[in-house]
């Protein structure tokens, strides 16, 4: 049985998760996203390429259990799949006929995409595709570069474009990639958005694109039947029939075999002014004068707000883009003596701990940033050299077991007085199904495997704080949406890390 999901359910369920992120519904509890790294251990089999990650709980669960630390994600947007404009290409007229799953390529549904971007970061519409007089497709040879909200013709390659918005450098920083774009709705004054003015001279454009956005047009004719014996010189009638005055223009050509290979929404050939009509529905057909037995059909843009008014619908986007910058360990929260093989997005992690002295309040954690691994403090005796191999930490008196993300050494400075700087030795760990969740005690010896050394558990002054004392947030809580597996990624100090993680419906 063949079935789909219609792109405007899909733009329902992102709306769901944009809605969520930005704590815009007053009914819900807010929800807060982080973007997490984990899994220092090596795969399996470590090859050229990681497993392939699956829906089901044991991949949740496996995931939760190496996680080292997460970032909160302050930034989102709805993005599509990039198309540069480059000179000598070949792109598609838009259709009300494109959708969220429509694939680009020479024997995929369409040649060229209906959108391009160029080296400038402004995002246009092709209205229409550059023919030769045969009917043969042309390249596109003249990039457009108008920022106005008509439509135009960016030189005599017969491609006519239609500019839609510009990346500015904020979103470019953080959602242009190789492989996506952003695209978002600029919100005016009376939306809840800022005052004109107050926008940068890229969303200027932007929003006077949306305002000037007209309901109902029909941007273009689908040839469904090209006809026969016309001729180029007396060209046949087209009338556009509707629910509407007659505001809708347009005139055929004719190529040499006395066939239509083009309509252009004009009401002739000499016009100047595009004659796309306004308030055209589904009760609107169109009629070729003649006998020559042309069959056309309108191809009207019938979202609500017209055009240009809302890109996300016009480019039909289905996914959105998690992103955050990891820069070197971030307050020493992020690894930067192993590697990690997994990324993850979680919503709505919870404190490791709700009654730790250093936790109060609810157990919802909100923080910026913070750890999953659980830390263990040492005295002398274990060797930083040895400790880069995920050993295995054994408590020579519990039997307890974990596995060693890495060590770290630091000093909490008195600015009083150095004779009271306090050396700070911590075995940062995480426990699996592998390992056994068991309890360390304090004071017992902890031992590391490959050589890496013997050192005793060091108390606290609260006693309530066990021996394995609590991370940031508890990594086996929120949920997960989002896994991927990775191969190995070193850090150190000075490296940054921007992580985007699209969501695709």
């Amino acid at each position: 049985m063949a079935s789909t999901i219609t792109d405007k359910w899909k733009q329902g369920l992102l709306n769901d998760f944009w809605t969520s992120f930005h704590h815009l519904d007053s009914t819900k509890d807010s929800d807060f996203y982080y973007i997490g790294i984990g899994r220092s251990e090596e795969w399996p089999n470590e090859t050229d390429t990681p497993p392939t990650p699956t829906p089901d709980h044991n991949t949740v669960a496996e995931f939760q259990g190496s996680l080292q630390a997460a970032k909160r994600v302050l930034d989102l947007s709805y993005v599509v799949p990039r198309y540069n404009w480059t000179p000598g290409s070949v792109f598609t007229a838009w259709t009300d006929k494109n959708h969220s799953d429509t694939s680009v390529g020479t024997l995929a549904d369409i040649v060229g995409s209906y959108y391009v971007i160029t080296d400038e970061h402004n995002v246009y519409v092709c209205l229409q595709q550059g023919k030769a007089s045969d009917g043969s497709v042309r390249n596109s040879i003249y990039k457009p570069t108008s920022v106005a909200y008509d439509p135009f013709e960016a030189g005599p390659d017969g491609y006519v474009w239609k500019f839609l918005y510009n990346v500015g450098t904020y979103n470019s920083r953080r959602y242009l990639t190789s492989e996506w774009m952003p695209v978002e709705r600029i919100l005016d004054s009376n939306e809840g958005g800022e005052g004109y003015e107050e926008l940068s001279a890229s969303r200027q454009a932007q929003l006077a694109v949306q305002q000037a956005a007209v309901p109902g047009q029909i941007l273009g004719m689908e040839i469904l039947n090209s006809g026969s014996d016309y001729d180029s010189l007396n060209p046949p009638v087209i009338s556009v029939h509707g629910e509407c005055d007659d505001s809708a223009f347009a005139f055929a050509k004719i190529d040499n075999n006395g066939r239509l290979y083009e309509v252009v929404m004009k009401d002739s050939a000499d016009s100047l002014y595009w004659k796309f009509g306004e308030g055209y529905g589904e009760r609107t057909w169109v009629t070729v004068a003649g006998a020559g037995g042309a069959e056309l059909r309108p191809i009207i843009h019938r979202d609500e707000g017209g055009f240009g008014n809302d890109p996300r619908k016009d480019l039909n986007s289905s996914a959105l883009m998690y992103s955050v910058r990891i820069i070197g360990d971030e307050y020493k929260v992020f690894n930067v003596k192993n590697d990690f093989r997994q990324v993850g997005l979680i919503k709505n992690p919870l404190k490791d701990s709700a009654t730790a002295d250093t936790f109060t309040g609810d157990s919802d954690y909100k923080g910026v940033r913070g750890t999953a691994l659980k830390k263990i403090y040492v005295n002398t005796g274990i060797y930083d050299d040895k400790t880069d191999l995920d050993n295995t930490v054994t408590g020579l008196t519990s039997g307890a077991k974990a596995i060693l993300d890495y060590y770290d050494i630091y000093v909490d400075s008195d600015c009083c007085d150095p004779v009271n700087d306090v050396t700070n030795r911590v075995l940062m760990v995480h426990q699996n199904i592998e390992t056994g969740f068991g309890d360390f005690v304090v004071g017992e010896a902890v031992q590391l495997s490959d050589g890496g050394g013997t050192a005793t558990i060091i108390g606290h002054t609260d006693s309530n704080v066990p021996a394995m004392r609590y991370a940031d947030f508890d990594g086996r809580s929120g949920e997960v949406l989002f896994v991927d597996n990775r191969l190995q990624i070193d850090r150190d100090e000075d490296q940054t890390e921007d992580i985007k993680i699209v969501i695709d419906l």
